[in-house]
């Protein structure tokens, strides 16, 4: 019964000490990177700011070089940074201006989509007219 309660304790005391660190870790992430404030809009609210990728578009390879994948999130997004010594590539966004960015990608692409679909496209010639009736 003793060494059930020492395990559940051990556990509690891994738990908070990782909870501690992940939250060191974005801290020290977000100030690297712009200090703890949007770089877009100035918003200051902690929970939600991010690290977004700034190289060029090239996010998920950006990631890979220097993760060893391109899908990092949750706390290594904070935590690998840190440990390669915060490398260049990164700034400091909230997670409404990240939303406007997925938005706005989403919808230039669904616009490109119509545009190369679409029989009535503008592109390089004119609109088909239909004949004047006698």
């Amino acid at each position: 019964m003793e060494q059930k309660r020492k395990n559940q304790i051990g556990f509690v005391d891994n738990a908070v000490g990782i909870k501690r660190r992940n939250l060191r870790d974005r801290i020290l992430a977000l100030e690297h990177y712009g200090g703890l404030k949007c770089a877009c809009c100035g918003e200051e609210e902690f929970s939600f700011l991010s690290l977004d990728h700034i190289v060029d578009g090239m996010g998920s390879s950006h990631g890979r070089d220097l993760f060893g994948s391109g899908s990092v999130a949750g706390n290594h997004m904070y935590r690998k940074p840190r440990l390669q010594g915060f490398p260049d590539g990164f700034r400091v966004p909230c997670m409404n201006y990240l939303s406007y960015l997925i938005y706005a990608g989403f919808m230039l692409t669904i616009f490109r989509l119509h545009l190369s679909s679409c029989k009535h496209s503008l592109r390089g010639r004119k609109h088909p007219r239909k004949e004047p009736s006698p």
